[in-house]
């Protein structure tokens, strides 16, 4: 027995705003199939329905204290999510007081996914690769600092019909974990600010990105393949 109690700190995000950022993470560790694809998975419930989740959570763990908060900026103490973590989780200490570190979930425009995507194709056909084992850390940070264009999303219909099957599990979550009367768990919409569902790369392109990456001249041509072969399919 290390310790007397124990405090479970979770915080839950709109589950439309979470799949499509979850979408770029997979991308960026080798996914190479297209948002509207990848989306269609046959059950996301382990991973959405947040009251089935925190209901196994609290009965496995049995914690003392279980903090459950909103993955909402405004309501983040002090603006800071380090700071409403330390909050939640009972530390008296400021954020600001310590050393801080980059952000390492840096976000990337449509037009950028989609090279990556088109490249983790190229390293699979190519290269053996592996979906799902692929590093593209350093890609990603070179990628990001010229990334500027709008945020890959899913139709609106689509995203609708997502959210309507964790209504009343959300319900639930508010009403047990957040003690909220209104039993809305989510008060901020989704974002559509700077979003798109064009999820397309234009081969006039791929010059801007292999010379961005310094992507070496044996890459150059078979690149320029997939890029005008995605480019067909997607027109098709």
């Amino acid at each position: 027995m290390i310790a007397r109690s124990l405090r479970l700190v979770v915080y839950l995000r709109r589950q439309d705003d979470h799949l499509v950022s979850h979408y770029q993470q997979r991308v960026r560790v080798g996914e190479t199939r297209r948002l509207t694809e990848w989306a269609r998975e046959p059950d996301l419930s382990d991973t959405y329905d947040y009251y089935f989740q925190l209901r196994t959570w609290e009965r496995l763990l049995e914690p003392h204290e279980f903090v459950v908060r909103r993955f909402e900026r405004h309501r983040f103490v002090d603006g800071s999510l380090f700071q409403d973590f330390l909050d939640a989780a009972g530390i008296d200490a400021r954020a600001g007081d310590m050393a801080q570190v980059p952000s390492r979930n840096l976000s990337l425009d449509a037009e950028t996914v989609e090279f990556l995507r088109i490249f983790n194709l190229y390293r699979v056909e190519n290269e053996t690769a592996r979906v799902g084992l692929i590093d593209n850390r350093s890609l990603v940070r070179r990628l990001a600092e010229h990334s500027t264009g709008s945020v890959l999303t899913l139709p609106t219909p689509f995203l609708d019909r997502f959210m309507a099957q964790w209504e009343e599990a959300n319900r639930a979550v508010a009403r047990r974990y957040l003690r909220d009367a209104t039993e809305e768990l989510f008060q901020v919409p989704r974002k559509t600010d700077n979003t798109t569902t064009e999820q397309h790369l234009d081969p006039d392109r791929l010059d801007h990105f292999l010379t961005l990456l310094d992507l070496p001249e044996q890459t150059h041509a078979p690149l320029r393949a997939l890029v005008e072969r995605e480019a067909r399919a997607r027109g098709a």
